[in-house]
């Protein structure tokens, strides 16, 4: 397989998109279950309206109660991708150069003095997303690697480079094999 030889900036808006991402993967169960409480408390309104249904104040009590707290949740993170992109030690606009092949991954920030390396397989897990691909080398330390100056048969190869490495632990919604 060929290598992946990539030079990229992270925007702003990459950053927003993996950091959103990252919330409704590590809550969504939870936003699960808002969406259904949302949703009942909406039809129950509806109900309501037309009379078919007693009004019960409780019920629309809980549902803004849950709609207060998911947009406490999206202002929060609103908030810390704000104070990433103004912090001095921000990689926002950073130069990355990205290596991938050979079952080894390698990533540089050059203008940081920041290098790291090693098998694709190390890496705890990827995601690939409409704009970009999210590489964990681990659960803290998150690579975003936008797509957006990729060739298509980069994109090709750097998917199949982490289809190879990860099996399972890498995620994407695009170019799944047929079982």
């Amino acid at each position: 397989m060929d290598a992946v030889d990539l030079n990229f900036k992270v925007t702003l808006s990459d950053f927003r998109e993996a950091s959103y991402y990252g919330l409704f993967l590590r809550r969504r169960n939870t936003f699960r279950a808002a969406a259904a409480v949302l949703l009942a408390c909406f039809v129950c309104a509806v109900l309501w309206s037309h009379r078919l249904l007693p009004a019960q104040p409780v019920v629309l009590f809980i549902g803004c109660a849950y709609l207060v707290w998911v947009l406490f949740l999206l202002g929060g993170t609103e908030r810390q991708i704000l104070r990433y992109a103004k912090s001095p030690d921000t990689l926002i606009g950073a130069e990355y150069r990205a290596r991938f092949g050979g079952g080894s991954f390698s990533i540089e920030i050059p203008g940081r003095g920041f290098h790291v390396s090693g098998g694709v397989s190390q890496l705890t897990c990827a995601f690939e997303l409409s704009r970009c691909f999210l590489l964990y080398a681990t659960r803290q330390q998150l690579f975003i690697v936008p797509i957006r100056q990729m060739s298509q048969a980069e994109i090709m190869a750097l998917r199949q480079i982490l289809r190879e490495g990860l099996n399972d632990r890498f995620s994407t919604p695009f170019g799944r094999r047929k079982r």
